[in-house]
């Protein structure tokens, strides 16, 4: 029937048909492999550009943090008031990096999920500012009150000890979603590749396959004919 069929054909139109066929598949493999390479795309520049970018800022946020905790326990045992001056702008200074690296994690923060967590640590955040700020103006007058001394460090190893234990939970507990998040993208573009090198694979395979029986009835309908012509 195909023979009969394709001898109806003249030689032209057979090899058209046949350059057509095989075109058509290796637009088939094409086309699938660009939209694969979309979605490892994709996969790839959401944990360049979202995932490690809010790890990274959120690791510089929570090393300023620990460095407010640092000046705060120098500033208890400052002997002269240059000292307390000097821890008072260390924390400064980190508290304004703390707040750089905050302002380059929030472009990252998607609804939902993410903003809860965030907004968790904003919170921590600014309870824990607040007790900071008591502790250094109880430090600062511990210098000439014993008591106010004393009422700095029970601050300092109670509530603001609290206080930033909950901070530094709030931070890792986001740190630990961009992990999760950052994991998830990088499956999904894994699992795209594999899913197209597979793919590809089978439609070169089946397009190979198709154009070999196609060359071969094409050449079977042009030689066949001639061979009857010439018996």
């Amino acid at each position: 029937m195909e023979m009969n069929l394709l001898t109806r054909l003249r030689i032209g139109p057979r090899l058209a048909l046949a350059f057509a066929g095989v075109l058509l598949m290796n637009v088939l493999v094409g086309g699938f492999a660009v939209s694969r390479l979309a979605v490892i795309h994709e996969s790839t520049t959401d944990l360049a550009t979202n995932w490690l970018v809010a790890m990274r800022a959120l690791s510089d946020y929570r090393a300023e943090i620990g460095l407010y905790r640092r000046a705060e326990a120098m500033h208890l045992i400052a002997a002269s008031v240059e000292d307390y001056q000097l821890e008072e702008k260390r924390i400064e200074a980190a508290r304004l990096r703390a707040a750089a690296a905050w302002k380059r994690y929030t472009p990252t923060i998607v609804p939902g999920e993410e903003e809860g967590i965030a907004r968790a640590v904003e919170q921590q955040h600014a309870a824990y500012l607040v007790l900071m700020d008591r502790l250094l103006a109880l430090s600062r007058e511990g210098q000439q009150k014993p008591t106010s001394y004393d009422a700095a460090k029970a601050l300092f190893i109670g509530d603001s000890d609290k206080g930033f234990n909950d901070l530094m939970q709030a931070i890792e507990n986001d740190i630990a979603f961009q992990s999760r998040g950052a994991q998830a993208s990088y499956a999904k573009s894994q699992s795209a590749y594999t899913q197209t090198w597979m793919t590809v694979l089978v439609l070169i395979l089946m397009a190979a396959a198709i154009g070999a029986v196609l060359a071969w009835l094409i050449t079977r309908s042009i030689t066949r004919p001639i061979a009857q012509a010439v018996m």
